[in-house]
């Protein structure tokens, strides 16, 4: 067997195994535009790269037909070995940078990963927002502060990095706040006025719903997006890249 048929082997096993999590990674965990939104690109890059440098090339560098065959199995026992915890291990950071929770907060909507949830708090975590969960991420509304000393251990939290968007407890039902959420967004006509040439964009993305409203859209490493919400009951109908802060 020659190096190439042997790599080619090797390749077509990757496949097989890695097809499902790719597909599980781009259509269940970062769907649509979660993808772009939490800047999953390079991490997907990496989970790829792994997958395929300690698999196929590594077989296709060590394959040798004049070894002998103990010595052969051998070093295809180590690549498989390290490719599945190379795999595993891009897995279970993929799980990691998955949106799990949209949260309404004063005046935009904040999508947050499993590993933004504060650590603090697991005992009480939704089980959607499990790392291995196949669901969607859920929108919750940011309960206000109820006084003055709540009010200061949030400012305190945010300096130190723990806001309170990224606490369970501290989220509520987002439809039965749709109405005062409705009352911080703002109409489409403003956006279009501060974008018109992405008018057929925005048409489009809003699916003819002429009267939906948006408001600014922010993850971890994202500032510059917008969210679209049905004037009705606020319930998110799509995304855009675009800057929702002027």
């Amino acid at each position: 067997m020659s190096k190439i048929r042997a790599a080619a082997i090797h390749f077509g096993i990757t496949m097989s195994i890695i097809l499902p999590l790719l597909i599980l990674v781009k259509h269940y965990w970062f769907r649509g535009s979660f993808f772009s939104l939490m800047d999953a690109n390079g991490l997907f890059f990496l989970f790829l790269l792994v997958g395929f440098i300690c698999g196929p090339f590594l077989t296709f560098f060590v394959f040798d037909k004049k070894k002998k065959r103990l010595s052969l199995v051998i070093d295809i026992a180590v690549i498989a070995v390290l490719q599945i915890f190379g795999v595993g291990y891009g897995l279970f950071v993929m799980s990691y940078a998955r949106p799990v929770v949209m949260v309404f907060e004063v005046d935009r909507i904040r999508v947050l990963s499993f590993a933004e949830l504060d650590r603090q708090e697991e005992n009480i975590f939704p089980g959607w927002t499990s790392i291995w969960s196949f669901s969607q991420p859920q929108v919750v509304f940011l309960r206000p502060a109820g006084s003055n000393g709540e009010k200061w251990k949030r400012i305190y939290s945010d300096i130190n990095g723990q806001q309170a968007s990224r606490q369970p407890s501290q989220w509520t039902d987002y439809y039965d706040n749709s109405k005062i959420i409705l009352e911080r967004t703002k109409p489409l006509e403003t956006l279009i006025e501060k974008f018109p040439e992405k008018v057929k964009e925005i048409e489009f993305s809003i699916r003819a719903n002429a009267s939906a409203r948006w408001l600014p859209l922010v993850s971890e490493k994202k500032l510059d997006w917008v969210i679209f919400l049905d004037d009705k009951n606020a319930k998110p109908i799509a995304f855009m890249n675009l800057d929702g802060f002027f």
